[in-house]
């Protein structure tokens, strides 16, 4: 028992002179603590000043941002504004390109097709023109019978309108040949003059108002004289025209070449051959046959007789037209 007590005064001893030794420990410790919270004290303050100023800072950069933000938003309206309004022009000059480019596409192709139709129209006409040329070299006195003919025609028209202007287009009749169905035009004309009435000869017209005719030749001298070269046959055995022309023999034998003659002959035998006939043969004959007789042409010439009498055929008829002269 005693050795325990001894044990706890002992211990007891250690722990009373350990104690001050402590308590300085601790109160180092406490000093210690103190001025680390003063530091931390001022650190914290300094902490604030420094939030303070980064609020200051947070908010002017925040009203900064804001200003620029209300300039970004205006900058942003009018641009868009200006793009609303350049869109808009875009948009018309498009429009207006397209409609521009729309309409130069079809007159361009409007220009093309005419371009192929002239083409083609001048290929054809380069083919007409090389097929006339080919024709004209290999057809030339065809093709001036053709134009001669054309010629002819548009005289013996121009006839029908103005018959007096006969005077100025016989010698184009007379050196022509003519057709058959040329006749019934002739004779139109012919009708005309009849109808009007004739002047022999060129009218004038003075300023007094007197009228001279001057002498000439009769114009419907002029169209028994075509009517006896070219259609002697059909004029006798024309009703109208047989009595005008058989008068006109002589007269039309003058005025006639040698193989106007032999023509004349073989028209007026080929009327006389035919059957059938309405008017007195023997009498158109005899009128010949005396025309034949007084002629300057052909009188002294027994060859133009001997050409009628062979050509006829008919002996009975030559029999029938024989006659004495002077009657």
């Amino acid at each position: 028992m005693k050795p325990v007590l001894v044990l706890l005064l002992s211990v007891f001893s250690a722990t009373l002179w350990a104690a001050p030794s402590r308590v300085d420990q601790l109160e180092q410790k406490m000093e210690q603590l103190g001025k680390e919270k003063q530091e931390v004290m001022q650190s914290v303050t300094v902490l604030d000043n420094r939030q303070a100023l980064l609020d200051q800072k947070v908010t002017n950069l925040m009203d900064v941002i804001e200003a620029s933000n209300s300039g970004i938003n205006n900058s942003l309206s009018a641009t868009s504004l200006f793009l609303t309004i350049v869109s808009i022009f875009l948009s018309l000059a498009a429009a207006v390109v397209a409609f521009y480019v729309t309409h130069l596409e079809r007159k361009m192709k409007s220009m093309k097709d005419s371009v192929e139709a002239m083409s083609a129209a001048v290929s054809q006409k380069e083919l007409e023109v090389k097929e006339l040329v080919d024709e004209v070299n290999n057809n030339l006195e065809s093709l001036f019978k053709r134009l001669q003919r054309e010629d002819t025609k548009a005289v013996l028209n121009r006839l029908v309108e103005v018959p007096e202007d006969i005077d100025n287009l016989d010698a184009i009749l007379l050196t022509r040949t003519l057709l058959p169905e040329d006749y019934a035009v002739l004779k139109q004309a012919y009708g005309t003059l009849l109808k009007r009435g004739t002047i022999v000869g060129e009218r004038r017209l003075y300023d007094n108002g007197q009228i001279e005719v001057t002498q000439g030749q009769d114009p419907k001298s002029t169209y028994l004289l075509v009517f006896f070269q070219h259609f002697v046959g059909q004029s006798i055995e024309d009703d109208e025209m047989r009595e005008p022309i058989i008068a006109f023999f002589k007269e039309g034998l003058d005025a006639a070449f040698d193989n106007d003659v032999r023509k004349e002959i073989k028209d007026i035998c080929s009327v006389l051959s035919k059957p059938a006939v309405s008017f007195d043969k023997s009498a158109v004959l005899t009128a010949f046959r005396k025309a034949l007789a007084a002629s300057d042409r052909t009188k002294g010439h027994p060859e133009y007789v001997q050409l009628l009498q062979e050509s006829l055929h008919d002996d009975a008829l030559w029999a029938a037209s024989a006659w004495k002269e002077g009657e």
